[in-house]
């Protein structure tokens, strides 16, 4: 399982397992393409799907979980984000959290019929 964590290139960038480059010598769409590898691969860790979550929803100044880009601010409106519209933006991993458990427990159940169990 160690392909699907990122690692830390002694070159000097902090990259993923997505084939990427890094070192003193990338590029700006190829820093922006690292960090998206990397938080795709967080975003694989329930801990960190549901720590996402929590902050989003805890701190109504957060707008985006992802980079937010200069370009993507200019017109914003300044200001905190109300309940509904935070529980719209941790929607995607409120759902990934409960698939993921639903997943889990379906596999221990259909494990656990499989075994053959008998009293003595």
């Amino acid at each position: 399982m160690d392909f699907l964590f990122s690692f830390y290139d002694a070159g000097g960038g902090y990259c993923g397992e997505c084939g990427l480059s890094c070192g003193p010598d990338i590029h700006g769409r190829e820093i922006l393409a690292n960090y998206n590898c990397q938080m795709n691969l967080n975003r694989l860790s329930p801990y960190y799907l549901y720590s996402e979550a929590v902050s989003t929803i805890m701190n109504p100044s957060v707008r985006s979980t992802n980079i937010i880009l200069p370009q993507q601010l200019s017109g914003a409106v300044s200001g905190y984000l109300s309940l509904g519209q935070s529980l719209l933006l941790v929607w995607p991993h409120l759902t990934g959290l409960l698939a993921l458990t639903a997943i889990v427990f379906a596999v221990s159940y259909i494990s656990f019929m499989r075994r053959e169990i008998r009293s003595r």
